[in-house]
């Protein structure tokens, strides 16, 4: 696995798993308590966060897939 592979793997497991921190701390905590707005303004930060990851993988590949491609070209014509 490449760094950069290892990065968004684990990018992504740190995100997830602090999703899933969160919606615990939320049920909880309970929805009136003072602290649910703060902890949904994070829960939507990290669902950013998160969306980004997968913005930044999908480059990561395509690019990846692209030079790819152009080091080794199909040899039949």
């Amino acid at each position: 696995m490449e760094v950069e592979e290892e990065f968004l793997h684990n990018a992504t497991s740190m995100a997830r798993f602090a999703e899933e921190e969160i919606k615990q701390f939320i049920t909880w905590t309970g929805k009136r308590s003072p602290y649910n707005r703060t902890a949904e303004e994070i829960k939507a930060k990290l669902q950013t966060i998160v969306d980004d990851i997968k913005l930044l993988k999908k480059e990561y590949v395509d690019i990846a897939t692209t030079n790819s491609v152009l080091r080794h070209p199909s040899t039949s014509s």
